[in-house]
């Protein structure tokens, strides 16, 4: 059996992961925004979110189904507050026209 101190040593593990995978998930986002700009298309696709949400609860399965819908929608959430934030941005605007811009 493990002792408190090794459950929370791996719990910081899993946060460390996540962290990383939440801060690439965010960096994808931007660049997503500045596509859907370029091609007029909104941030918000609610058939998109609406089936990543089926399909994580499906995957996540059991007891676990409505806590993976409530993360995800929490991401979508989050990213869709840093699309709009990236899209306000001079920058944007102008990789959208075609310019050059830094990343």
């Amino acid at each position: 059996m493990s002792t408190l101190e090794e459950l929370r040593a791996q719990m910081d593990g899993v946060n460390r992961e996540m962290l990383r995978l939440f801060c690439r998930r965010m960096e994808l986002s931007a660049d997503i925004a500045v596509c859907k700009q370029k091609a007029g298309r909104p941030v918000y696709d609610p058939v998109r979110e609406r089936d990543i949400l089926e399909t994580v609860s499906a995957q996540a399965g059991g007891d676990l189904a409505d806590y993976a819908r409530v993360l995800f929608q929490t991401l979508f959430d989050l990213s869709k507050s840093y699309q709009a934030e990236i899209l306000a941005s001079p920058a944007a605007a102008a990789g959208a026209k075609g310019e050059e811009h830094d990343g």
